[in-house]
């Protein structure tokens, strides 16, 4: 097919456009927008991952779970020892789940023992069962077992113990589960105690040892705990976090030894340890950590294999000498040499000397280039001194502890059954510190598996706190590979290639021919790279020609060319190189290039006579130059030699290789392509997953999904086939999650300069009337940025010297003193009298520019520093304000380098320059602070600062560049051209798996093609207020004609705009109608694609160790499926239920005969909230008096708070000073730290049963608010109709004890109501979920099937939601706005101007649904039933 199919990749959207060259009119043959949830969720915060959000809720259930069963293997204990008046069989009817018990008594399938008394009154600490507690608190009981001793023959003093004990499990301490990267900040003063404590644990206890020094009778927490108790402190509160797990660990083996109960005692070694395993006891018991190895991406080289850890010993080899070899030199004093690379014994001195520090995991690129100076060489490098490089503290530490052959160290050990190993290796020691979670047994295993000293234990733990965490790209068979070529001083890429050569060629091969190698490795680069450049001008040229009108000596095996054709070739080759660099080249390199492009450009031109090669099951013919191999393609396009191409022509003039050893080679810049498109069961080829182990950006892959299901169904509906031209444009939101808030942040700042801007404008226009300025006009905006960016103020730190720290700041500090002053500025004439004081520099004449002379156009131009004709660069980069004379009677259409007065320019750029370095400087500064982060919030941060910069550096960056280029050369035009976002990346390589021709286009260049075509009114924004504006952006990509066409389209566009010249070719084709690409708004038709996934059972593959797991004698993989729904049930709050008492006109409460309270008979709730000063709009808490007395439940606290509010002052002094509960003599009795205030919920959810049950019916339950309403149904009969529903909690509920497919399965099929006297029986007709699709009847009568789609887009709305009270809310299918005024608000259906949102009841009106009475296709054809 000769169609072209054009998609406009967003975020949550996926807008296409099917264009058929062959009609005559209207080319623009189908049409369609999805639409479908982003792939990352949306919170208060912003943005947040769904698998991260999940982790979250799953690790609070594991944790919630894990205390049970804790709680629940302690009891068992202390049941069996007679340590707990408990039963076996109460126990188990609690910790057991019975699905007969959650169904009889719905409460949950387990039952807690409140009707064992006697445990009721162990639990209260009433040890005599005399009705009252013994103890005040169970840290009183704790403190009496470590001063008092106790008869144990005695049960009653068993069950103290055993009571103390169970106290001590429900809170066992804090322990990190693995050092965090704070644990790596010890100092070398603090190393002993790092033996003791890992370092967030030490750091939490502080608080404890300054307490345990306060009260030094304290000889246990417990006892500690007891003490502050009695002088009044809440220990929940405010210490017991601060508690950690050795402390109660001692304070149980105090109490053993104290009571005379040895550490050997059978209940001590079943609640806290045995001496085969420190962790086994029921107390301390902590369940390993499941392997994240399954979540680890996969090597780029080799695909089967995992990434290595970052603290992998040969990892950091790896990077180090990757660094090493990319530092180059030259001799200071010879300006006009070449870069070197260092001397390989310099690289092994600077790798022994700076990279094996422990101390210094990062550090400055000063400290080589003095290293280099002391070994007496003078040279300029090609680092910056504050460039960070990161050395190999692993390493470091692991040879402190083992010795100079650290890597070769053998352990002697026992042999295991598995293994005929007798010793420990490197491999073996760093597995310990890089997967051991517990420090106890790091420092068991040095001292008794290594033999380790005092000395080297405690060395050895402190490199296990210090173990960096990450992972690099490539596996450790990859890395050990690669490093022997690295420590040879071969830079990356060259020792890439070659490191599995030896495998492919047999090692006795390759020690003979080792040499050999090495000496050409560095040609077959460059080699490479020469071809690759011929046969792009080759190509160039090929495309000049088949966008001629006449095509001469196409297909032609006769034609020669002539010397119009050799000019061409001469003009391209010049145009590639540049003419410069062009002029440069030797007389023999430039013979042969012009030879071979000329060989390869006369052979497009025959089509018989040349050897046929079939490459990868597509044709190709050979073509032989300068004894090189050519291979063209059947369109007569040349296929470009991947680096890998060149090596496999080595190797096979070498050697005798096979095709299956030569796919081994490695590739340096390989990534997991996509492999080709397979057949479905039905034999249709149709495109594979878009999944890839090194891709996971989830935004992104979501988009990705929804694109295969599109195109596979265009693929199946005969509409698209693999010969059809796809045009792509990718949203660049479709980023990462911190480059995507980075982008976000930049937007925000400069939409916040811009209306800055626009008010200076409207100012200077009310101050000069005459000017010709629009304050809403982009271009006007685009030039006041760079007239006051062009001033010699500077925001950016200056470069720090060598041996000082960089002074980093984030990205939103980067504001001028004088924009800061203005934007502070409330009157617009204080604005603009600021903005006077302002000038600018003309970059070309140094004159100043004031505001009242910018938007004269006959004093100043707003200009391309770069022609537009020439570069194709219509960024705001290559934009300038200068004096409209020099511009228009000096540069013209040159370019800055080719000026007379070009040394007169320069020093003026120089403060750019600068300020570029500088910029550089804080990417620096931002990327340590990502590697060093502790939180993942802060290496958040850093890594968005980091990116904002970096936009930062790219702006500035290229506008030095424009100033400093000295010609423009194809390579630079095809920069501003080609997309080269990774996503963009990854979306080409997936849709050439399956079709030929595929182009990625700039947004930049669409951009572009609306003005030429004249869809967009110059200097106005896109309206993006309707969802079809993506299906029109599809239609102008279809428009934009292929590579050549387009480059000669955009440069004759630019000429035009240069020279003030109308531009004629506005259609893309004879008969172009722009209401072909208008007429979309009226007629598309939004496909909004719901994921309602509810009712679906989870579903994930089995895994051990990471590895998936199979069905045995299969491949097939195994999966666990769960019951569970999906969503959230309820709120997370919850309230209490009460009944007021009613009181008279002066508020007095009222009486009945006997005395009581007269209740009121509605329930209202009531929910418990902190009793603080409300100090922001993020904390709790309240603002004023006012506020308490509306919502507090208890009129006398009322009246006492108010009391003290009054004597303070104001309520901040009052809640200052701690207000408090008076008993009736006025005594201050407890500070009120938490008061109940009426919930505004009218109706919660019933969730469960309280375990201690009331004697009134309505305090028996927990309540909450609904979370969400899933389902609404909708019954029709005899023209009559009535609603149901069911929230997500009821829904859980049928589905515990039904079988449930779809939300029909809720309902019953039909019900009976009364109107009247007569009974009418209704129909379940429609379940409504949210996403779906309505189309609104007119009338009953209305046949939908028959009017156009024009009519219906008009009728077609989504529903979102159902009120309790039967009505429905709907969004109309165009509306892409966020926010809406006047959103569901009471409407009526509009046939003709549709509103945005619609709100009514449920009867008001007929529709028909979706998937009841029709079905929306994904090119957004309806099917009806």
């Amino acid at each position: 097919m000769k169609k072209i199919f054009a998609l406009d990749l967003g975020t949550n959207s996926i807008g296409w456009a099917l264009r058929n060259p062959d009609l005559t009119e209207n080319q623009i043959e189908k049409f369609g927008v999805l639409t479908f949830n982003k792939g990352v969720g949306l919170g208060k915060t912003g943005e947040y991952s769904y698998a991260a959000e999940r982790t979250k809720k799953r690790s609070m259930r594991r944790l919630y779970q894990s205390r049970k069963y804790r709680l629940w293997a302690t009891l068992e204990n202390l049941i069996n020892e007679g340590y707990c008046p408990l039963s076996m069989e109460d126990l188990n009817k609690w910790r057991h789940y019975s699905k007969e018990e959650a169904l009889n008594n719905n409460n949950g399938g387990r039952v807690y023992p409140i009707d064992n008394l006697v445990f009721d009154a162990w639990i209260k600490l009433d040890f005599n069962n005399c009705g009252k507690p013994e103890y005040s608190s169970p840290y009183q009981l704790r403190k009496e077992l470590a001063e008092v001793k106790l008869d144990f023959n005695k049960e009653e003093n068993r069950f103290k113990l055993g009571r103390a004990l169970y106290h001590i499990a429900q809170r066992r301490g804090f322990k990190s589960s693995r050092k965090g990267a704070d644990d790596v900040k010890e100092r070398e003063d603090d190393e002993n105690e790092v033996v003791d404590l890992q370092y967030s644990e030490k750091k939490k206890n502080k608080v404890i040892s300054e307490l345990f020094k306060q009260y030094s009778q304290a000889s246990t927490i417990g006892y500690l705990f007891a003490l502050l108790e009695n002088d009044n402190v809440r220990i929940r509160e405010s210490i017991a976090q601060y508690a950690i797990r050795e402390n109660y660990k001692d304070e149980i083996k105090y109490i053993f030894n104290f009571q005379d109960l040895d550490l050997n005692h059978k209940l001590f070694m079943k609640l806290v340890e045995s001496g085969k395993n420190k962790n086994d006891g029921s107390i301390f018991y902590k369940r390993p950590l499941r392997s994240q190895k399954g979540l680890i991406g996969k090597c780029t080289l080799e695909l089967g294999k995992y990434r290595a850890p970052v603290s992998h010993p040969n990892f950091e080899t790896f990077r180090a000498w990757s660094f090493l070899n990319n530092i180059k030199y030259k001799p200071l004093e010879d300006k006009a040499a070449y870069w070197q690379p260092l001397p390989i014994d310099l690289k092994k001195d600077i790798y022994i000397n700076k990279f094996f520090r422990k101390s210094k995991s990062y550090f400055p690129f000063a400290e080589i280039a003095e290293f280099i100076i002391t070994k007496g060489n003078n040279w300029e490098l090609n680092y910056k001194p504050k460039t960070t490089v990161t050395g190999c503290p692993v390493s470091a530490r692991l040879k402190e502890i083992f010795g100079e052959d650290y890597m070769h160290i053998q352990i002697p050990k026992q042999k295991a059954l598995k293994s005929n190993k007798s010793y420990y290796d490197i491999e073996d020691i760093w597995h310990v510190l890089f997967s051991y979670e517990d420090q106890e047994f790091v420092s068991a295993f040095a001292t008794e598996k290594l033999n380790l000293n005092d000395v080297q234990t405690k060395q050895f733990v402190i490199a296990w706190n210090a173990m960096p965490v990450g992972y690099g790209m490539l596996s450790i068979n990859a890395i050990n590979k690669i490093n022997n070529f690295l420590k040879k001083g071969l830079i990356y890429t060259e020792a890439v290639l070659l490191a599995n050569i030896p495998s492919i060629i047999s090692n006795e091969l390759w020690t003979k021919n080792e040499q050999l190698f090495l000496e050409n490795i560095s040609d077959l680069i460059n080699e490479n790279r020469r071809q690759k450049t011929i046969l792009n001008i080759v190509n160039n040229l090929v495309s000049q020609h088949k966008n001629q009108d006449q095509k001469s000596g196409f297909k032609d095996s006769s034609y020669q060319l002539n010397s119009s054709d050799k000019q061409d070739i001469f003009n391209a080759i010049e145009d590639t190189f540049g003419s410069k660099k062009w002029k440069e080249k030797n007389d023999a390199d430039k013979e042969q290039i012009v030879n071979t492009v000329t060989r390869c450009y006369q052979a497009y031109f025959k089509t018989s006579g040349l050897t046929r090669k079939d490459i990868k099951g597509e044709r190709h013919f050979e073509i032989i130059s300068d004894n090189h191999f050519y291979y063209k393609t059947d369109s007569g396009y040349y296929r470009l030699p991947k680096l890998i191409d060149t090596v496999v022509e080595f190797l096979q003039v070498h050697f005798d290789v096979n095709d299956g050893q030569l796919k081994k080679i490695y590739h340096p810049s390989e990534i997991n392509i996509y492999p080709p498109a397979k057949p479905d069961e039905n034999g249709i080829l149709k495109l594979g997953s878009p999944k890839t182990g090194s891709f996971k950006n989830p935004m992104a892959m979501r988009t990705l999904h929804e694109l295969r299901k599109l195109m596979n169904y265009m693929i199946e509906t005969d509409q698209i086939d693999s010969d059809t031209r796809i045009v792509v444009e990718v949203a660049r939101e479709l980023n990462d999650s911190n480059k995507r808030w980075a982008i976000e942040a930049w937007q925000r700042q400069r939409e916040a300069e811009n209306q800055e801007f626009a008010l200076a404008i409207e100012e200077l226009i009310n101050a000069i009337p005459e000017i010709s300025a629009n304050s809403k006009n982009e271009n006007d905006i685009d030039k006041m940025r760079l007239w006051y960016e062009q001033n010699d103020e500077e925001t950016v730190p200056a470069i720090a010297d060598a041996k000082k720290e960089v002074k980093g700041i984030k990205w939103s500090e980067n504001i001028k003193s004088s924009y800061k002053q203005i934007s502070t500025q409330k009157l617009l004439i204080d604005k603009y009298r600021l903005w006077k004081e302002q000038g600018c520099q003309c970059i070309y004449t140094g004159k100043i520019i004031s505001i009242s002379d910018l938007f004269n156009e006959n004093v100043i131009d707003f200009e391309h520093t770069l022609p537009r004709s020439k570069s194709f660069d219509n960024s705001l980069a290559n934009m300038t304000v200068c004096y409209a004379d020099f511009n228009r009677t000096v540069k013209k259409n040159q370019i800055p380098f080719t000026l007379n007065c070009y040394d007169e320019i320069l020093p003026r750029i120089e403060k750019w320059k600068e300020k570029v370095e500088r910029i550089k400087q804080q990417i620096d500064f931002w990327k340590t602070k990502s590697k060093t982060a502790s939180e993942k919030q802060w290496k958040d941060d850093a890594i968005r600062q980091r990116h904002l910069w970096q936009m930062e550096l790219d702006y500035w960056k290229n506008k030095v560049d424009r100033f400093t280029l000295v010609e423009i050369t194809s390579g630079f035009k095809n920069s501003q051209l080609i997309d080269s976002q990774l996503i963009s990346k990854y979306a080409f390589h997936y849709l050439k798996t399956f079709f030929e021709k595929v182009d990625v286009q700039k947004g930049s260049v669409t951009a572009a093609f609306r003005k030429i075509y004249q869809l967009q009114v110059p200097d106005e924004k896109k309206d993006r207020s309707k969802h079809s504006h993506h299906a029109k952006d599809a239609a102008v990509l279809t428009l934009i004609p292929i590579a050549a066409k387009r480059d000669a389209v955009l440069e004759k566009y630019y000429e035009c705009k240069e020279n003030k010249k109308p531009f004629t070719e506005t259609e893309p084709y004879k008969g172009f109608k722009r209401e072909f690409v208008w007429g979309i708004d009226d007629s598309v038709l939004i496909n909004n694609i719901t994921n309602g996934q509810a009712l679906t059972p989870a579903k994930r593959k089995i895994r051990k160790r990471g590895k998936e797991q199979f069905i045995d004698g299969t491949n097939q993989p195994m999966w666990a499926t769960g019951d569970s729904i999906r969503g959230q049930l309820h709120q997370e709050t919850f309230y209490g239920a009460i009944k007021p008492a009613k009181r008279d006109e002066k508020g007095t409460i009222l009486k009945d005969d006997k005395g009581s309270f007269i209740l009121d008979e509605k329930i209202k709730y009531v929910i418990r909230v902190p009793f603080q000063y409300k100090k922001d709009s993020n904390t709790p808490g309240f603002k004023t008096i006012e506020e308490i007395e509306k919502q507090i439940v208890d009129e006398g606290l009322k009246a006492q708070i108010r009391k003290q509010v009054e004597k303070a002052g104001d309520l901040k002094d009052a809640f200052e000073q701690g207000i408090y509960m008076f008993d009736k003599k006025g005594n201050k009795v407890n500070k009120i730290r938490h008061i109940r205030v009426w919930a505004s919920v009218s109706e919660p959810l019933i969730i469960k049963k309280q375990t201690n049950l009331s004697k009134i019916a309505y305090k028996q339950n927990y309540y909450a608010s609904n979370a969400t309403n899933s389902y609404f149904a909708i019954y029709i009969g005899d023209d009559k109709k009535d609603f149901d529903f069911r929230n997500l909690l009821e829904t859980a509920q049928v589905l515990s004890t039904n079988s449930i497919k779809s939300g029909k399965d809720l309902f019953e099929p039909s019900i009976i109501i009364t109107k009247g006297k007569k009974q009418l029986d209704l129909t379940l007709t429609y379940v409504l979920e949210n996403g779906m699709k309505i189309i609104f009847k007119r009338d009953k009568d209305d046949d939908l099937k028959k009017i156009s789609n024009n009519e219906l887009t008009k009728r077609l709305y989504v529903y979102t939601n159902f009120e309790k009270d039967g009505r429905l809310n709907f969004k109309y299918h165009l509306e892409a706005r966020s926010k809406i005024e006047e959103e569901y608000s009471e409407s009526e259906v509009d046939f003709e101007i549709p509103k945005p949102t619609l709100r009514f009841g449920y009867a008001k009106y007929d529709f028909y649904v979706e998937e009841y009475d029709f079905k929306v296709n994904l090119d957004g054809t309806i099917n009806w039933k």
